[in-house]
């Protein structure tokens, strides 16, 4: 493709050489109110030549321009898309994770509901004090100065 635009720019090069040097009988032409006289064939065919050239180089900008906001909305609405299924996914997950959290909120009710009740845990505890069965250490998130979960916790419930 670029070796025939090669020869035809070549080719439309030798034609207006021949055009230019062959024709050089005086013409007049008149372009916007304005008149220019005693101009040669040829030199009427460069003058041709120049507004032409200047067409295709305003024709090549406008493609160009074109093309690079083409390639910018392209990338544009490939970004959204991505960022749509990464807040997508970021709200699946988040579902998934407060589904878990109110999983452990119901476990950890049931568990103290439990042992409120009269559960063996309850009778494990006795009246010295709480178990240190794993139901016993569950540590509700809102609970000053400890973690939930943390099996370090000892019989008085104080992290080690």
């Amino acid at each position: 493709m670029v070796a025939l635009g090669f020869v035809l720019l070549v080719l439309a090069g030798l034609l207006a050489t021949g055009v230019v040097l062959t024709n050089r009988e005086p013409a007049d032409a008149e372009a916007f109110g304005v008149m220019l006289e005693n101009l040669s064939v040829g030199g009427l065919f460069l003058i041709g030549m120049v507004v032409g050239v200047a067409a295709m180089l305003g024709l090549g900008l406008m493609l160009a321009g074109a093309s690079r906001r083409r390639a910018k909305r392209i990338a544009v609405k490939r970004e959204v898309r991505d960022v749509r299924g990464e807040r997508e996914s970021l709200a699946e997950e988040n579902a998934r994770l407060q589904a878990e959290l109110e999983r452990t909120h119901a476990d950890a009710a049931h568990d103290t509901t439990s042992t409120a009740s009269g559960s063996p845990a309850a009778a494990a505890a006795g009246p010295s004090g709480p178990a240190t069965s794993a139901a016993a250490r569950t540590v509700l998130p809102g609970e000053p100065g400890r973690r939930a979960g943390n099996d370090l916790d000892g019989p008085g419930g104080r992290t080690r």
